[in-house]
């Protein structure tokens, strides 16, 4: 376009000519359609919009130019009339001035028009439409206008969209409306929009925050799939360690949920399947607490089998201490209630105990399995029996007996009753203040029957003890003892009242073992009859290898040979005896040997045990089995044609209680003999 007045080509759309800087003039509708957006109002004064009050009245965003108005002044025409001729010379003089006015004045107007144009340039910019949007989206945000906040953020960002505050409080937003997935989009694009470092890092730290709380929103619904698939994505968009530790915090959450509904086996599997994922302890110890629970629940339905069944499967799976040391609890507090002994089908009697293992009540069964006879007994606090009462099987009393004790516990009384309540035994004890025993005496209704006492040296090593009978209190026989500075006894001698006695001697090595005794009986008159001479031998271990013993006598003499044979472990891996004797009277000679050797595995139980005759022969094998607890399961005895001979097997329940031990003895069509324990446990410790 062109200027009117001086014919310059100027801008299309500006106000003054850049040549002359008279105003442009232009089509009427052409200046209408063209004039700048006018706001009611500064910015700055602008009140916040009211939508909830005033609904019609709430701001649009920012979308078309916004031109405030451009004020300027007009140029005054040129004079006319009859004073222009007069005025002609004036001005012609002032005409060289009167040009450098114009130059100036021309300067000014097109600065004005220039900064008109900038401010036009500036109200139609990005820049002012997306924070003139970013500060009406804030004011609704603040005001819970969650609709309007989020139009106005959204077209903020269409002019410019690096703005972190317009995310972040989206996202915000987004949460309180519990469109968790729209704030994770929303977020998401943000971080590859934004390239400032400071602003991701802002970006990425909301964005944590939204993949919590829309696993934690997951989590409370129950919908653990969901969870699983937002904390694995959100792990992987931000690298988190707060999701890594959330992912964890689902894998516990699901594994209670199924084991609150008695679904244990699914609750370890999902903690499994997450330690497997995650490599996280926590989930081991969440193994470890779902065990436990499992097994209180079996204690309150009283399954104490399955309850330490379960926790040594538990043990096995994670290695807790705190299942270890819930198992040495449960075992601790499983008390015995009753013993029931049984010959081949035949019930032989039954046993009933206390909580602290103690029998109160035993009922024995005649060969029809009717009660024959009970007794019941009672104790003190220490565990003493008191009292025992017999009773026949119409409940009857058929005897009954009490026992006295010191406050050590050593036994003072005992005294038996019959039927009438007449004392018809009895025993006495007296002990030292050491509480070793000075005297015993016994006797029945009509006196006393038999008595001992006992003397002391002043290292407490017994010197003296008398023997005798009935009232007469001389003694029947005495012994004496004799020590060496060790207290090691060394000789000593017995003797009677009719005259014979005995003596002997003893020998020790310098570590105190027993290496040679003596023995001599002589008869009143003091000549000998009969002598027998032990000698020991030991290994650095102190452990007896070899004995062997020799006796002659009037008639007769014999020795016999015994020797043990040990492992480096200590274990007796031989063992057996050679025994001979000669008899003077009749002038004959026999004897016999036998001998035993034993196998064990690693843990030193023994797992084989052969037998051996005199002659070398093997003559029976014994097989041992037991469980992983160490428990010896059976042992059975074979022929050497491999039949049964005797068998021995045992049970135990989880606890290691022996529930049933039984014997079994076999003839060549089966067995012919079984004797059968039977025993019943309680749990008395806390759920």
């Amino acid at each position: 376009m062109f200027c009117t007045q001086c014919g310059r080509e100027v801008k299309e759309g500006a106000a003054f000519c850049g040549g002359c800087g008279m105003p442009i003039k232009r089509d009427p509708q052409a200046v209408e359609a063209a004039a700048p957006i006018q706001p009611a109002a500064p910015m700055e004064a602008e009140a916040p919009i009211e939508a909830t009050a005033q609904p019609q009245a709430v701001a649009q965003p920012i979308s078309g130019p916004m031109v405030p108005p451009t004020v300027f002044s007009a140029v005054p025409a040129e004079n006319t009339g009859k004073k222009a001729k007069k005025e002609k010379v004036k001005k012609d003089k002032q005409k060289k001035g009167k040009g450098g006015l114009i130059a100036i004045i021309l300067i000014l107007v097109f600065v004005l028009a220039a900064g008109g144009v900038g401010s036009a340039l500036y109200f139609t910019s990005d820049s002012y439409k997306s924070k003139k949007n970013l500060k009406l989206a804030n004011a609704c945000y603040e005001d819970g206008e969650y609709k309007d906040a989020l139009k106005y953020y959204e077209e903020a960002l269409n002019y410019d969209d690096t703005l972190v505050e317009a995310y972040v409080n989206s996202a915000s937003i987004y949460m309180e409306q519990e469109k968790y997935k729209d704030a994770i989009s929303l977020l998401k694009k943000s971080i590859k929009k934004i390239e400032d470092d400071e602003d991701k890092v802002a970006v990425t730290e909301k964005l944590v925050e939204v993949y919590l709380a829309a696993v934690d929103h997951e989590i409370s619904a129950d919908a653990y799939q969901e969870a699983y698939e937002l904390a694995r994505e959100g792990i992987d968009v931000t690298k988190a360690s707060e999701l890594s530790d959330k992912l964890v915090e689902i894998y516990k959450s699901e594994a209670d949920y199924y084991a609150e509904s008695g679904d244990f086996y699914s609750a370890l599997v999902i903690l499994e399947n997450g330690y497997t994922e995650t490599g996280d302890g926590a989930l081991m110890e969440k193994k470890a607490d779902i065990y436990l629970s499992h097994s209180r629940l079996c204690l309150e339905t009283e399954d104490y089998a399955q309850a330490v069944a379960v926790l040594e499967d538990g043990l096995k799976d994670t290695g807790s201490d705190k299942i270890s040391e819930r198992m040495a609890y449960l075992i601790e507090h499983m008390e015995i209630v009753s013993q029931t002994y049984y010959s081949n089908d035949r019930m032989y009697y039954k046993q009933e105990y206390d909580e602290n293992g103690n029998v109160i009540r035993a009922t024995y069964y005649d060969s029809y399995g009717n009660v024959d006879y009970v007794t019941e007994s009672e104790y003190d606090a220490a565990g003493n029996i008191i009292s025992s009462i017999n009773r026949d099987a119409y409940g009857n009393m058929t005897s009954h007996w009490t026992m006295k004790y010191d406050e050590s516990g050593n036994e003072l009384e005992y005294n038996n009753y019959d039927n009438t309540n007449t004392l018809s035994y009895w025993e006495r004890y007296e002990y030292d203040a050491s509480g070793k025993p000075l005297s015993y005496q016994e006797g029945y209704s009509d006196g006393p029957s038999y008595w001992w006492t006992v003397g002391y040296d002043a290292n407490g090593n017994k010197t003296v003890q008398n023997y005798g009978y009935g009232e007469d209190y001389e003694p029947y026989s005495w012994e004496e003892f004799r020590y060496d500075a060790a207290g090691h006894e060394i000789g000593g001698a017995n003797y009677y009242y009719y005259g014979d006695y005995n003596t002997w001697e003893c020998e020790y090595d310098q570590a105190g073992n027993c290496i040679y005794r003596i023995s001599i009986y002589y008869d009143s008159s003091g000549v000998e009859y009969y002598r027998s001479e032990n000698t020991y031998t030991y290994d650095e271990d102190g452990n007896t290898i070899e004995e062997y013993y020799y006796s002659t006598g009037d008639t007769y003499e014999y020795s016999y040979y015994y020797f043990t044979e040990y492992d480096e472990r200590g274990n007796v891996v031989a063992y057996g005896y050679n025994y001979s004797e000669y008899d003077y009277y009749y002038g004959e000679f026999y004897g016999y040997s036998d001998r035993y050797e034993n196998e064990y595995d690693e843990n030193d139980n023994i797992i084989r045990s052969r037998y051996y005759s005199g002659d070398g022969e093997l003559e029976s094998v014994t097989e041992y089995t037991y469980d992983d607890a160490g428990h010896e399961l059976s042992n059975i005895t074979y022929d050497t044609y491999g039949n049964k001979i005797y068998g021995y097997e045992t049970i135990y329940d989880v606890f290691g209680n022996i529930v049933s031990e039984q014997s079994n003895y076999y003839s060549g069509s089966g067995n012919y003999y079984i004797s059968t324990y039977t025993y019943e446990y309680r749990y008395t410790g806390d759920l």
